[in-house]
Formats: structure tokens, sequence, C-alpha cells
């Protein structure tokens, strides 16, 4: 099950990335995933949420940020490059949707990943 907005769902709206992550309130209404003090090192996550809560795109942003916090994640895991990482920030803080070509970089990066959690057995 993914929790998207108020529901959860099994399916995906294939046009927003959305992954499932812990939930956290934040004052402003806007629910993010990741908790207020994550901080990536880089600066990114906090320079986008204070861009985000001052955007007045809430609704837009309540549905995208959730790839945001994915793609931190792996770039904190050394999966994913920080050029990346700093596209998708730029998409979101923008208001637009991340690329399907990113889509596609986070998608094999995870890919990566489970084929490593495979080898384990």
């Amino acid at each position: 099950m993914v929790r998207f907005g108020n529901k959860e769902t099994d399916e995906i709206d294939p046009d927003i990335f959305v992954i499932p992550v812990p939930i956290h309130q934040h004052e402003s209404g806007i629910v993010m995933g990741l908790p207020p003090d994550y901080d990536d090192g880089e600066g990114l996550v906090p320079a986008l949420r204070r861009s985000l809560f001052s955007s007045g795109k809430d609704v837009q942003f309540q549905r995208r940020i959730r790839s945001l916090d994915l793609l931190c994640k792996l770039h904190e895991a050394r999966v994913l490059d920080k050029g990346t990482l700093k596209q998708v920030c730029t998409a979101v803080r923008k208001g637009k949707p991340v690329s399907a070509t990113l889509k596609e970089r986070v998608e094999d990066a995870l890919n990566d990943d489970d084929d490593d959690a495979d080898d384990d057995d």
C-alpha cells in the first residue's frame, strides 16, 4: 500500500512518482515524507522546503515531495549522484513534473539496489 494524500491505495498515478515513506505533518499543513530535522548534507532539502512552504503551491508539492524524499535517501546511500538529485530538486521547486529520464535513473538505482539485496540470499 502507498499513502497518497489522505488515502492509501495500491494504484500509483504514473504521472506522479509516489513512494511509501514515513509521513510527517508540517505546521504549514504540507505532508512530508521525511522528518523535519532530515539533512542531506548538501543543504538541498532545507532550501527546497523553504521554497515550497513560501510558494503557495501546496497541493502540487504535497504530491511531488515524496519523489524527493526517495531521491534524498538514494543520494544518502550513495546510489544516486548529486547532479541527478539537484535536477529533481529544481524540477520540484519550480512545480514541474520529474522527467521520465530522471524517473528511469531512480528506478534503475532502485533495481540495482534490489539486485544487491537478492545476492544476500
